[in-house]
């Protein structure tokens, strides 16, 4: 069944990790908080022996999330090989880069100048 190794437990192939881990991870003092911050970021917390623990990949994923949508802003068409460079596990990232690549981050690349009624319309048209 399920095996406890330094706060860790297997569970079928994936290790799964307290949330007393969790805050240490994520840089927060107390449980409360990693918890919170699981909840807000839609990791599933499973109660296993009276502890509560979550799947490491999730935590994992969510991390990478935060950083590559960062890249995405920077660096719109190269953002997937730049992360691919830094990321260190191959499945958080295939994952990462699956759940982001339908994203776009449209950044405005020209100013325009609205010079008469006509051109307000149709820029308003055109933002809808």
């Amino acid at each position: 069944m399920n095996e406890l190794i330094n706060n860790e437990t297997e569970y079928g192939h994936l290790p799964m990790i307290s949330m007393k881990e969790v805050a240490k991870i994520i840089g927060v003092k107390t449980v409360e908080a990693a918890t919170t911050w699981a909840r807000e970021n839609n990791i599933e917390i499973h109660k296993m022996c009276k502890k509560s623990m979550v799947f490491q990949i999730e935590v994992d994923k969510t991390i990478d999330i935060l950083y590559a949508k960062g890249l995405m802003k920077k660096h719109p068409t190269t953002w997937i090989e730049k992360y691919q460079a830094i990321a260190k596990d191959t499945q958080v990232s295939q994952q990462v880069i699956e759940e982001l690549s339908g994203l776009t981050w449209n950044l405005p690349t020209t100013r325009v100048i609205l010079k008469n009624e006509s051109d307000k319309k149709l820029l308003e048209q055109l933002t809808k």
